[in-house]
């Protein structure tokens, strides 16, 4: 156990010192303050437009600040999705690359450990980065708007799992895959975890049976991103019970712990 916190300590001090990281963290500073100063203009703009044209609008203040959340939120989202994938899918390659691997498992640490260290490395990062750019997307909003929207930690909360379900698979991937194919395979299956409802829809609808089966298969093994995903809830102040951050957390755990399971059997007999 002690082996496995210092390999995650040293993969998290090497990803932090990754330039592509600070690159994304400053452009994910910049996007949430422009943001804000964007929906300001907008709609200040519009409220105008409004009056001029003598229409009645809903409380522009309260369509501006949700406005603002939700583009907050998803830069946070984006960036972070970015610096995963980046960072995560570089390690192993890197080290195996640089032949710094043959001399850490020349040491007593066991090729499961390293993986596990690996993912855990990634974990940390993400703790790291998500509540900077939460603090900051809290900052800006209560300057424009003096309040504090305590639901959107938990939209946060399921943010940082599902990163780390992400992490979990470009570790996995990283252990036989090239860097730029783990990145883009990664970012593809991100994109298709958002549309496992529609593939559900179409296995349901579907007669040809090959299709049904490939179609359920796809829907079992892509990670169901949008299961993590809370916009609706945020957007409507809704509160998130416990019980359903415990089912992501658990799903998430279940997902990360399958991924690493296949990493290490990858990775097992690899020459290095």
């Amino acid at each position: 156990m002690k082996n496995i916190w210092h390999l995650s300590i040293v993969s998290y001090k090497d990803s932090i010192r990754k330039r592509i990281l600070w690159v994304f963290l400053i452009f994910s500073f910049v996007l949430i303050f422009t943001s804000v100063a964007l929906k300001v203009i907008s709609l200040d703009r519009a409220s105008v437009f409004d009056r001029t044209a003598g229409l009645a609008t809903a409380d522009p203040s309260a369509t501006e600040e949700k406005m603002t959340k939700d583009m907050g939120v998803a830069s946070i989202a984006i960036f972070a999705v970015l610096i995963v994938l980046f960072t995560a899918a570089s390690q192993i390659p890197e080290e195996v690359e640089g032949r710094t691997l043959y001399t850490l498992l020349t040491f007593p640490l066991k090729r499961r450990h390293y993986i596990l260290g690996k993912f855990l490395g990634q974990v940390l990062v993400i703790l790291t980065i998500v509540p900077v750019m939460t603090v900051i997307l809290y900052a800006a909003l209560f300057v424009r708007y003096k309040s504090f929207d305590p639901v959107m930690l938990k939209g946060i909360y399921a943010l940082i799992v599902q990163l780390s379900v992400l992490a979990s698979v470009c570790v996995m991937l990283s252990t036989f895959a090239p860097v730029n194919f783990n990145i883009i395979f990664c970012f593809v299956l991100f994109l298709a975890g958002h549309t496992t409802g529609y593939i559900k829809t179409l296995a349901e609808g579907a007669s040809f049976l090959p299709a049904k089966w490939g179609l359920i298969a796809a829907y079992t093994a892509i990670p169901n991103f949008e299961y993590f995903n809370l916009s609706n809830e945020l957007a409507l102040k809704a509160d998130v019970s416990y019980a359903y951050l415990l089912s992501i957390t658990l799903y998430g755990l279940i997902y990360a712990t399958s991924m690493l399971t296949i990493g290490v059997a990858a990775f097992k007999d690899r020459q290095v």
